[in-house]
């Protein structure tokens, strides 16, 4: 109901529901005179109607409003936006949030001065108390009793000034009043870069104070190989097998795979004999067993069948390395003919060749000194090396050789390098997919043209087995690289056994089989190092735990006659200090 006709045509608040609506005349209805007062002037335009509560009654006419579904829709979309405006405004301040936790350095706002005073400020105030926490020696920091003065030269007694506030400059006609404050000089450049070096060790040791009690070291793969019944599988009945002029290692290859037997070429028991697995054997039998066959083709090459566990190894003969035999060694050329000196000569013998089988270390072996020789009671496989080691000894010092076998049996590269034509050898491999390790290592000998023997025996003992599947790729590269990258994830190393003849077996057996090496140092000795040094520092920086004064079996001694070191240690050890012992190319 309105009561002013002046409110025809108007927009106005309703008194019900507070919503706005546009007041509209009824059907017929004419406008009316409105009265004029005596007293007020009249205004040709009037600044519009008055308000409809001091409208009088008697200028009251009846009005009908909008439809009630026009307000309605008016209510409701007023709602709509205030609900609307309320979203925005909770989106907007959890946008807000957000960006302040995940980006908290983007939200600081800093001057190009004041990002200049917060670089100089580590260098310019850095204590030896701050370089102690660090956890090292701040090169060119000064403490806060002689802290580096701004500028001027001063001597290091002289206490330390602080610069004073630049004054503010009064506003002139052309330049208005400046209060900022001057960029601060540039820190020396030595003083910086120690700042640069402080943060970073002070980041670093942050980061090893982390401790991650959930960090697992990285799961070794394994396939661990299936149970055989070895004594019946030995004794399966062969009608016959015919064997015509093919490889070793494809013949013992083929009699595993037809029997289920596990068998094993021992890689030393080859390079000992002059054997290799691409040697050719032939072998005809009727109405045979497994065990026997195996025993036949391994007797062509001088090789025993031997059980072990689980696995079948073909190697030297039991009493090759049980059965103790008596050798005199002359070596008055090595010593001279006095006993004492054959005395200390023993003592080496025993330090550097087989530690471990000698009576003093727990085994079976024993030395007599005597004048110009030893008598040594040892198994064939220990008189062999130490044979091996006089031989080296005297090649060395320059002295002819006294036994009688290929003298590049005694040769004094080490057996990576005599090996280095087949590692260095560029391969490309593609096995993006699992593949078993077999698979791999097949591939990679075909490629180099050399031989890739597995010690079952060993990985049947750490539970794995070579058919154990991997993945890697390669694009021209070392052989030697492959070999690394391909199996320390699955528990594996390599050792050289010969020029062309790798085995692959269980990390541990690698690290744990010290093999002997001759490093000329005469070149390293003319810088001034003396021989104790080096080997001060061979025990200091590689594998410290592994050398014999800290308990392992590693051991190093100087000749002097011949100017060489000679290096007892495992292969990787041995790889290490080739690297550390290597003349340095000079610069260009």
């Amino acid at each position: 109901m309105v009561r002013s006709q002046a409110a025809i045509g108007q927009i106005l608040e309703c008194p019900k529901c507070r919503s706005m609506v546009q007041v509209v005349p009824p059907p017929g209805w004419t406008p009316a005179a409105l009265p004029v007062s005596a007293s007020a002037p009249t205004a040709p335009n009037p600044p519009g109607p008055p308000p409809l509560d001091r409208v009088a009654s008697s200028d009251s006419l009846t009005l009908d409003l909008e439809p009630a579904a026009a307000w309605q829709f008016r209510a409701v979309f007023h709602q709509m936006w205030f609900f609307w405006g309320i979203a925005l405004v909770v989106v907007s301040l959890i946008v807000w949030a957000l960006w302040t936790v995940l980006m908290p350095e983007s939200s600081e706002e800093t001057t190009p001065v004041e990002s200049a005073v917060k670089m100089e400020r580590p260098a310019t105030v850095a204590t030896e108390k701050d370089a102690k926490e660090a956890g090292t020696k701040v090169k060119g920091a000064k403490s806060a009793k002689s802290e580096t003065p701004v500028s001027g030269t001063k001597s290091q007694g002289d206490p330390p000034k602080t610069t004073p506030t630049p004054p503010v400059t009064p506003p002139t006609k052309d330049k208005p009043a400046s209060t900022s404050t001057p960029p601060p000089e540039p820190t020396p450049p030595d003083a910086e870069e120690s700042a640069k070096n402080a943060a970073k060790d002070q980041e670093k040791k942050e980061k090893d104070e982390i401790v991650k009690p959930d960090a697992k070291p990285p799961e070794i793969k394994k396939l661990p190989p299936p149970h055989v019944d070895l004594a019946a599988r030995l004794a399966d009945p062969l009608a016959g097998i015919e064997l015509a002029e093919i490889p070793l290692a494809r013949a013992i290859d083929l009699l595993s795979t037809l029997s289920t037997v596990p068998i094993t070429l021992d890689a030393d028991a080859l390079a000992k004999l002059g054997v290799s697995p691409r040697d050719r054997v032939s072998s005809r039998l009727q109405a045979t067993t497994v065990g026997a066959a195996i025993k036949a083709i391994a007797a062509e090459r001088g090789l025993t069948a031997r059980v072990e566990g689980d696995q079948v190894v073909l190697g030297v003969p039991a009493e090759s390395r049980k059965t103790l035999k008596t050798v005199r060694y002359a070596v008055s050329d090595l010593i001279g003919d006095e006993k004492n000196a054959a005395v200390e000569f023993a003592a080496l013998v025993q330090k550097l060749v087989a530690p471990d089988s000698w009576q003093g270390a727990g085994g079976q072996g024993g030395v007599e000194a005597a004048s110009g020789e030893l008598v040594v009671a040892q198994t064939a496989d220990v008189h062999r090396q130490v044979l091996t080691f006089c031989e080296k000894l005297r090649g060395a010092r320059k002295n002819p050789l006294r036994g009688g076998d290929n003298p590049k049996r005694f040769a004094l590269t080490t057996r990576r390098d005599l090996a280095r034509e087949m590692l260095d050898r560029p391969v490309s491999v593609n096995y993006h997919e699992p593949t078993p390790l077999v698979k791999i290592l097949a591939y990679l000998a075909e490629t180099t043209g050399g031989d890739i023997l597995i010690d079952r025996a060993a990985l049947a003992a750490a539970e794995t087995s070579d058919r154990v599947e991997a993945s890697v790729t390669a694009d021209r590269r070392s052989l030697d690289a492959v070999l690394n990258e391909l199996l320390p994830p699955l528990g594996l190393g390599y050792r050289v056994v010969g020029p062309a003849l790798i085995q692959v077996t269980t990390k541990e057996a690698v690290e744990e089989r010290p093999e002997l090496e001759f490093y000329p140092v005469e070149k390293l000795l003319s810088s001034g190092t003396t021989a104790e040094q080096w080997i001060a520092r061979l025990k200091l920086e590689i594998e410290p735990a592994t050398w014999s004064d800290a308990g392992g079996l590693g051991e190093a001694h100087f000749d002097a006659p011949s100017r060489y070191l000679i290096v007892l240690q495992s292969q990787p050890v041995q790889a290490a200090v080739a690297r550390l012992l290597a003349p340095k190319k000079a610069a260009k």
